[in-house]
Parts: C-alpha cells; sequence; structure tokens
C-alpha cells in the first residue's frame, strides 16, 4: 500500500477476529514475523530520532533480521544456518506486508520509506500480548 492509499484509509480498522487471523499468519512464518515486529522497532526508533523521516528501508531491514535459512557450502551442498536474511527474502516479505495492509511506503529518491498502519499496530500488538503471555505461562510452569 502506498502513502497516497494509506491516507484513503487510515481510520480503517480491523475486527477482533480479523486481527487475530491477521496476528496468526504473521506468527506462522519465521520471516515475516521478524521483519514484521523489526519494522516497528525501527520505526519508533527513527521517530525518535527524527520525526521528518520516520520509517525504514528494505536494506535496513535485511541488515539486522536473522532467521534460520539454507546457506550453500563450498560442497554445493545447503546448510541451514542462522543468519541474516536475504535482501530479495526481505523485500518479498515486506511487499506481502504491503499487500495486507499491514504496512505503507512513502518514496524518497531511489528508496522506500515502510511504516506501519494502524491496522499493523492493531496486528503489532496482538502478537506482543501473545508472545507476553506465552512467556508468562513458560514462567508458572
Amino acid at each position: 500500500m502506498d502513502i497516497i492509499l494509506h491516507r484513503k484509509y487510515k481510520d480503517v480498522e480491523l475486527s477482533a477476529e480479523q486481527v487475530s487471523m491477521f496476528a496468526d499468519i504473521v506468527q506462522d512464518d519465521e520471516a515475516i514475523r521478524k521483519v514484521f515486529l523489526q519494522i516497528g522497532k525501527m520505526t519508533q526508533q527513527s521517530r525518535e530520532e527524527d520525526e521528518l523521516v520516520a520509517g525504514v528501508t528494505i536494506t535496513d531491514v535485511a541488515k539486522v533480521v536473522k532467521i534460520n535459512r539454507k546457506v550453500q557450502n563450498t560442497g554445493g551442498s545447503y546448510d541451514t544456518k542462522y543468519t541474516y536474511i536475504d535482501q530479495k527474502h526481505a523485500e518479498r516479505v515486506i511487499n506481502n506486508l504491503l499487500v495486507m495492509s499491514l504496512c505503507f511506503y512513502q518514496p524518497v529518491a531511489k528508496t522506500k520509506l515502510i511504516n506501519y498502519t494502524s491496522r499493523g499496530k492493531q496486528v503489532a500488538a496482538e502478537i506482543i500480548k501473545r508472545s507476553a503471555k506465552q512467556k508468562e505461562e513458560k514462567g508458572e510452569i
């Protein structure tokens, strides 16, 4: 979703069932979950530093997010390693989040600044609430 479409629908909120559904979709995939939550962390930091340039780029996300992924070794076979996400993979994940209307982008020079929509904030809050609940349950057991 680009910034023009975002402005048109910025006040549209998700119902509780929709928030739960989107949270399930995001949580089911490690890459989507980590990229989505990292966008929130990084945009919050950028807002604190400079209100005019709030948002993150795909490159910023790819430099920070680590996932388990297959990496080709010298013998030609693939091993699963915990390493940084490939930039193309990060771009595909962010495009999915844009299509889901959880994020929007603002074009700046040759890049795009990615931010949460109000719906993205709802889903992020739900995911954070769920993870806090899981940590609490693990602490009690």
